[in-house]
């Protein structure tokens, strides 16, 4: 299926209120990716898609870095930080510190990918040099492929996104949990959020 975009960015915009270029940018790039490759899937999970980088991405609708910074010795820097002063303490040991190569292992995409095995198994699915190159996880079209088939193959916890949205049902509350099934506190929001897209679709 190919969405119209004037159609759609029409329609979306009261939810960003304004949309700048970079948004429209980004959303262009995720709905050509989508286009190419997952159009064979329900609207209902490409827009639980859309609202989960609305969420995850502050709205830029973007890859971005782990605590939003800037370039990575920020995203270092900033989550040292906050270890340091207790703010993360489900995290056991830094994942983010640069390992013997240089290479450092935080969040990066439209949907945080973290840890070094997590970008391995990335490189595998995608055939992306991921696990060599990580900054390759902020390159539009690969984080749009991360956050797709990270979703909809259940790459981040043991859910994925048919438990949730099938044929019988639409769940976008409970979808949530093929992400972060322990933040309960943003289902109903992105439930919404994915509402608003699934109707600009």
């Amino acid at each position: 299926m190919v969405y119209h975009r004037k159609t759609f960015f029409d329609a979306i915009r009261p939810l960003f209120g304004k949309l700048r270029t970079d948004q429209v940018a980004g959303m262009s790039t995720m709905l050509d990716v989508w286009e190419a490759r997952y159009s064979h899937f329900d609207t209902a999970i490409l827009a639980y898609c859309l609202a989960t980088s609305f969420h995850e991405t502050g709205r830029a609708m973007r890859p971005v870095r782990e605590a939003f910074a800037a370039n990575d010795a920020s995203a270092i820097s900033r989550l040292d930080a906050a270890f340091a002063m207790g703010q993360m303490p489900y995290v056991k040991q830094p994942y983010w510190r640069p390992d013997a190569n240089g290479r450092a292992w935080f969040g990066r995409g439209h949907v945080q990918l973290t840890h070094e095995a997590n970008y391995r198994k990335a490189a595998g699915f995608l055939g992306q040099p991921l696990d060599s190159r990580p900054e390759l996880a902020l390159y539009p079209e690969i984080s749009a492929r991360v956050l797709f088939s990270g979703c909809i193959d259940g790459w981040f916890t043991p859910h994925r996104l048919s438990d949730f949205i099938n044929g019988q049902k639409c769940d976008f509350c409970n979808a949530r949990k093929v992400v972060n099934p322990g933040d309960k506190r943003t289902y109903k929001l992105i439930e919404e959020y994915a509402c608003s897209f699934n109707d600009a679709l």
